[in-house]
């Protein structure tokens, strides 16, 4: 008959089983971050697209503004000869350029829109599953170690 177990190290296994337990607290944290991460994004990206069409109206305004300004000011030169338009063509590019580029922006703002949720639909999905082995497996684990330092206590005292 073999000789008695040396069991000494019982209060490691208690330790160990409790710090698995509030690893388990903090990644369930950690998880439930990264998930509203990925919400936020999405709310995010809905109010940058609100910013941009507001952007975008104030600049088709800035636009019309230069345009009409050029118009007036061919008109002028026409009649007297003496008005430059150079300035109000170098407004109406630079307005026409802020349009293009908040316009950019916007397509930008859509196709972001459109692929993060089918982007993110993996990270979610492991994320998912990460939850419930939290949730279940390490529970069990946890219980598993106590019905084992249990027996082992039990052991060492016969």
């Amino acid at each position: 008959m073999p000789g008695p177990a040396d069991v000494r190290s019982i209060e490691s296994l208690e330790l160990f089983r409790g710090q698995i337990l509030e690893f388990a607290e903090k990644a369930k944290e950690e998880v439930a971050s990264a998930e509203w991460t990925i919400m936020r994004s999405l709310d995010w990206l809905q109010g940058q697209l609100a910013h941009w069409r507001g952007e975008q109206r104030r600049a088709e305004e800035a636009v019309h503004v230069a345009m009409e300004e050029l118009t007036m000011r061919r008109i002028m030169m026409s009649a007297a000869k003496t008005h430059d338009t150079t300035e109000a063509e170098i407004a109406l590019r630079r307005a026409k350029a802020r349009l293009a580029q908040i316009e950019d922006k916007m397509e930008r703002t859509r196709l972001w829109m459109r692929e993060l949720p089918d982007e993110s639909k993996d990270l979610r999905g492991a994320l998912h599953r990460v939850r419930n082995m939290l949730d279940a497996d390490v529970p069990n684990m946890a219980t598993f170690l106590k019905e084992r330092v249990d027996r082992l206590e039990a052991y060492r005292q016969t």
